[in-house]
Order: structure tokens, then sequence, then C-alpha cells
């Protein structure tokens, strides 16, 4: 140890006494590592080279363009209009909702109503995308359509063709921006609690003790200080509504070919959702192919640069907050008053938030409960299928092969994304402190976490589907679990990152201390990081369970179990989105989606639970 170093930082400069275990460990770690930089290269080089006959043929005329395939024309401008006009909304429909809420929850609510919102939010967070347009096909649109867009139209229609009422038995682009924006509104709503809850104690005491309100403290302290959590929720938030797929396609009353939308009641068709609707008939050799993987590659563009936008935004955001907290300072009995108008205000959305969130998790609670008993126990004993009955097509049978689809396809999975995870987990921790290629795993995993699931399922559906069709045998439970694993792993590997983190130091030198290797540390840091690890596995399977999109291009629906990794397979999420399209043809659609759903939110609560246990155990028991 050199002289003047302190005692504790002797670990980091005297290596532990290497071993044959150690090389090899490192070897494993380094290779897990170096698999996440060569997948997320040939994810990269799969978009880019699958769309160059498409960039070289239509160059800007894939921006400007309308798609009429049948004139030759395959634009992307009426799908890439109707993306950022849906995220823009949603954005712009819960970030103030959100913001004055969680203001109001931190700094004027009472704890035991904090907790009761924060486990509501919670729960709401984890419910699928398939779920929200589940409730927004069956419970927004007809009130949109039948009650709100005609006293819309009627009271602000002559402001603006966008107010302007188009009666419709589908969905719209103000109904997608809604779904949306309950979807991203946890996002928010977490990321802004957590930054205010962070401000620190003595500085709200003191700006109270000065007679500032508690509106005034929070405008020209909380809320500076609390910003890049803010500006944060707006990227995650961002980057979840570009690409949100199965939700949107189930309530923006898609068309096809896609038209501009031209108000706030018309049809819209994402980018998100032309892919999905085209990508499954397509195979390499039609230029179509080509175009789709051109529009996948413009969504991870869009995606990318909106982050990029917001975050350099960000940088003035302060500032401008600042000047206009100067500009205007109303004191006295009008700052008293404004501050009883706010504190009106951010109760009021607040019991928006409470109350839009209890009305979802009631209606899958009620309405399922209700087709679960309808159906009977059937729902869990027998496959579905689809019979004649009185001159209409009925479904009848049960959810089994669902049920054991979602679980065969998470588990599965999550078996493929653990060791990958849990190695790669290990080298950023223990191996990769300062190291460029660290850095930038660390930053693939960020990446592989946020990128859009159509663009995973259309490459996927690219590799294993079609090209490797004769080893995954197309659409399959191989298929489907390979494409959740690149997934899940990122999961895996930043969970154990950071759980490995979190193993004090001292630990570490007292193993170094009792003449243990590098593998040593290693082993006793997995035994006290392993609550929190399996925390993070089980996140992992959540995500593999709730997803969608990914499955429906790679796996495909099923009504038989599977009987090897060859065979398609049905899930849980796939069957909610395909019935909502189906219970205005199909007899008994509609309580099948129901009861699919019931029993997927019960299964993603169940582990929710569990994780929160374990979670509790590792704070208990690790030293």
């Amino acid at each position: 140890m050199r002289r003047g170093m302190p005692q504790h930082q002797d670990f980091f400069t005297r290596s532990p006494r290497r071993s044959h275990g150690d090389s090899l460990l490192k070897a494993l770690c380094l290779s897990s590592a170096l698999a996440v930089v060569v997948v997320f290269g040939l994810l990269t080089f799969s978009i880019a080279y699958e769309s160059l006959r498409a960039l070289r043929t239509l160059g800007l005329r894939l921006l400007t363009d309308p798609w009429m395939p049948a004139y030759d024309m395959y634009g992307l401008s009426p799908s890439i209009k109707a993306s950022l006009l849906v995220t823009l909304l949603s954005l712009a429909l819960s970030l103030p909702v959100s913001l004055l809420s969680s203001i109001f929850l931190v700094f004027y609510a009472r704890p035991r109503v904090r907790e009761a919102v924060r486990i509501l939010v919670e729960l709401l967070a984890g419910i699928p995308s398939v779920v929200y347009g589940m409730w927004g096909l069956t419970v927004l649109v007809p009130l949109l359509n039948q009650t709100l867009g005609p006293l819309i139209g009627s009271s602000l229609g002559w402001l603006s063709p966008w107010f302007q009422f188009t009666e419709s038995t589908t969905g719209n682009l103000l109904a997608a921006s809604v779904v949306l924006s309950v979807m991203i509104l946890p996002i928010l709503f977490f990321t802004q609690v957590e930054f205010l809850l962070a401000v620190p104690r003595e500085y709200v005491e003191a700006s109270l003790s000065l007679g500032a309100t508690r509106w005034q403290m929070v405008k020209t302290l909380a809320l500076p200080y609390a910003l890049p959590g803010v500006i944060l929720g707006v990227v995650l938030g961002m980057g979840r509504a570009i690409g949100e797929t199965m939700a949107v396609s189930m309530v923006a009353g898609p068309e096809n070919p896609p038209r501009d939308p031209s108000g706030l009641f018309s049809p819209a068709t994402p980018l998100t959702t032309l892919i999905l609707m085209n990508m499954g008939s397509l195979t390499p050799g039609f230029f179509e192919w080509s175009v789709m993987f051109s529009a996948a590659l413009i969504l991870l563009a869009i995606s990318a640069s909106s982050m990029l936008v917001v975050k350099l935004l960000s940088r003035r955001a302060r500032g401008v907050l600042a000047v206009a907290s100067w500009l205007y300072k109303p004191s006295g009995r009008l700052a008293l008053v404004e501050e009883g108008v706010v504190a009106a205000v951010m109760a009021v959305c607040l019991a928006l938030v409470g109350g839009v969130l209890t009305a979802i998790l009631a209606d899958v609670v009620v309405n399922g409960g209700r087709a679960a008993l309808t159906i009977g126990v059937p729902v869990l004993t027998e496959c579905l299928r689809l019979t004649g009955a009185g001159g209409r097509a009925v479904f009848t049978g049960g959810l089994l092969n669902d049920v054991i689809g979602s679980l065969l396809l998470s588990l599965l999975s999550t078996l493929i994304a653990l060791p990958v995870g849990v190695l790669v987990g290990i080298y950023l921790a223990e191996y990769a402190e300062g190291s460029r290629l660290g850095g930038l795993v660390r930053s693939l995993c960020d990446a592989l976490t946020s990128i859009p699931t159509i663009i995973l399922g259309v490459i996927g559906y690219a590799i294993l589907v079609v090209y490797l069709r004769d080893f995954t045998g197309g659409l399959s439970l191989l298929s489907g679990s390979l494409t959740l694993s690149v997934l899940v792993t990122p999961f895996i590997a930043r969970g154990t990152e950071e759980a490995l983190r979190a193993v004090p130091r001292s630990v570490k030198e007292a193993v170094v201390a009792l003449g243990g290797t590098r593998l040593h540390v290693v082993e006793v840091s997995l035994r006290q990081a392993a609550p929190a690890i399996m925390c993070s596995v089980l996140g992992g399977f959540l995500r593999a369970l709730s997803e969608s999109a990914p499955v429906i291009l790679t796996a495909g629906p099923s009504n038989f179990i599977p009987s090897s990794l060859r065979d398609p397979v049905g899930c849980l999420p796939v069957r909610i989105f395909l019935l909502g399209f189906e219970y205005r043809v199909f007899k008994g659609a509609l309580d099948y989606a129901y009861a699919a759903s019931l029993i997927l939110v019960a299964a993603i609560l169940l582990v929710n639970t569990l994780v929160r246990v374990l979670s509790r155990r590792a704070r208990r028991y690790t030293v």
C-alpha cells in the first residue's frame, strides 16, 4: 500500500490471491459481456442491412410519401406523424397531472395517504399493456364515441378541425393518447416522487421558517432541486410511449393503408402498429420486407433522438424555472390565495390519478371475476377452442393452453438469460471498474432494456422464424423464448451488478485478509446479494410474462399445449390482444379476454408480492 493512502482502500490496491478458478471465472464473465456486445451488434446490423434496399430505392420518400402499396408508394409519413402525435399528446396529458400529484403527495398529504397511493401506483405499474388496451377498447372508446366525443365536437369543433367529432365504432388518436398517458403515468410518478423526497429536509424547513408558503418553497426550492428527476421521468415515459405496440393497436382504430391523422377523433396507425399489421405476412424478397425494417430503423432513431432532445432541453429548463419564479413573486394575501388554489388543484389531480387507476383495476377484477364464474372450472382445466352453435362461432373450453404457454415462455427465457445475466453483472461489478468495455456493456444493457420491443420482435422473426426455421421450427416456443431472453438478460445483469455493489466493502476486505482468492470474494458477495439477485431474476420473469409484441411475431398464437420446443405456443397477453379484436365477431370472446386479464394480473401481483418479501429479507439478513 502506498504511503499516505487510507487503510480502507487497501482492497482496491492489493488484488486478492489468484487461482485457476479465478481465471476461469474471469474468462466466463468476459465472454458473457462480449456476448452482449455481439448481440447488440447483430441487432443493429440486421436492421441496417435488411433496410438497405428500401433506403436506396426510396430515399427521403420514406419520410414524405403516403403508404399506398397498390400504387408503389411505401412512404411512412402517416405512421410517423401518428407516432409523434400520440407520444406528445400522452405526455401533455400525463406530465402536469403526475407532477402536481407528486408534489401534493410529498409535501401536503399525510403519510397514510402517501403509502396508499404508492401501493396503488405500484400495482398498476406492473399491469401489462394489453390489459390497458382491453380497458381502453371496452370502456374508454365507447365513452369517447358516445358521450365525450360529441360533447367536445359541439363545444370546441368551431375552433379547429382537430376538435371536430367524427362518428366511429373503433378507436381514434385521442383514445390512444389517453391510454398511453395512463400507462406512462406510474413511470413519471415514481421518478418525480423519489427526487422530490430527496430534497434535503433542512432546506425545506429553512425555507418555511423564513415565512414562505409551501407552494413558494416548492417552486423556488423543491422543483429546481428535483428537476433532473422530472426530466428523467419524461425521457423514460417518452421511450415507453413511442415504443408501445399492443395497447395502441387496440384503441387507435388503425387503418391499412394508414392515413394522416386529421383530428383527435380520426384513426391513427403509428409505426409500431404498421409493423405489427404487416410483418407477419412477409418474407425476404418482398420489397415490403425491407420497408418494414426501415420503419423499425426510423422508430429506433425517433426514440433515441427524442430522448436526446429532452436531455438537451433539460439543461435550460432550470434557468427558465428560476426566471419564472423571479418574475412572479406574489406576497401577502395574494400568496395565501395562490397557496389555497394550487393546493386544491393538486388535490384534484391526485384524486384523478387515484380514481383512474382504481377504475382500471376494478374493471379488471369485477369483469374478470364475472367472466371466470361464467366460464366456470374449465377456464383453468381445458384448452380454448372455437365451435359452431346456433349458426354462430362460439368460444368454449378454457385458457389452460395460454396459461401453460405463458409460464413456459417466461421460465425458459429466464433460464436462458440467467447465467449470462449473472455473469455479466459479476463482470461489471468486480472486473470492469474504470474499463471502457465495462462502460460499453453497461450502456448496451441500458439500451436493450429501453428499446421498443416490437423491434426485437421484428429481428426475432427475421432471424429465428425465417432464416433459422430448420433449427427453431419457425413460430415456436424456442423462437419466442430466445427473443424474450434478449429482454430479460440486461435486466438481470444490471440487477446483479447493483446487488453486488451493495455488498459492504468490509466484507470483501475480510475475505482478502483471510487469504481468499478473487473467486472467494465473488462467492461471498453472491451469497450476500442472493436475495437481491433473486429479485432481479423475478423482475425479468415478470417482464417476459407481460410481453406480447415480440411473442406474437416469434411464438405465434396456438390453441394447444406445446409438446416440444419447436411447437407454436400461445400466451395470455397475446390471447387478450386477439380476443380484443374478435369480441364483435365471436360470441364469448369478451368473457375470455377479461378472464385472461384477471389471471394475468393475479399472477403478476403474486410474483410482485414475492419480490417484496425477498427484498425485505435482503435488507434484514445482508451484512
